[in-house]
């Protein structure tokens, strides 16, 4: 049971770590996209 629970802990940390990771991905494309759109701007 005590196994389980640290396999279950182990692939929360990783789902949790994969969403903060696709997340700051996701804010850096946006950056970009904006960047893009402020360049053209000026």
């Amino acid at each position: 049971m005590k196994l389980l629970g640290f396999f279950y802990a182990k692939y929360f940390f990783v789902k949790k770590k994969e969403k903060l990771y696709n997340l700051t991905f996701y804010l850096s494309k946006e950056k970009k996209c904006l960047q893009l759109v402020l360049k053209f701007e000026i």
